[in-house]
């Protein structure tokens, strides 16, 4: 991923937090819970959402309202990875298969990278 001396562009993951949370919250999801091994190699951004939530959420894994608009979202998505976590609403850990899924595609990304730089 590039030689001695030579800065390697780290790709950009924009970072949507969901429903009542803010940026703030988001980083200490991802950055707590992925190994540096995956953070490290991304430029990641944290951006807030213009409009502060209130009141109790009914937001909850499968009685997820927002879910088919989510999964309708990813349709669009040129070559989306998804890693699902059992809880719904929250940044999943990476478990052994989480890793190497986000590894391999952290891999595919770069290589993309290099070759738009040659």
């Amino acid at each position: 991923m590039g030689s001695e001396g030579e800065m390697v562009k780290k790709p950009r993951f924009v970072c949507l937090h969901g429903f009542r949370t803010s940026g703030e919250i988001m980083k200490k999801q991802v950055v707590g819970k992925w190994p540096e091994s995956v953070v490290e190699k991304l430029d990641l951004v944290f951006p807030d959402g213009p409009f502060p939530a209130q009141g109790k959420s009914d937001v909850d894994g499968e009685t997820d309202f927002l879910k088919p608009y989510g999964l309708e979202l990813i349709e669009e998505c040129v070559d989306p990875l998804v890693i699902h976590h059992p809880k719904g609403h929250t940044v999943p850990r990476l478990d052994e298969k989480g890793l190497q899924t986000m590894q391999s595609y952290l891999e595919k990304i770069q290589e993309k990278l290099s070759k738009k730089e040659e």
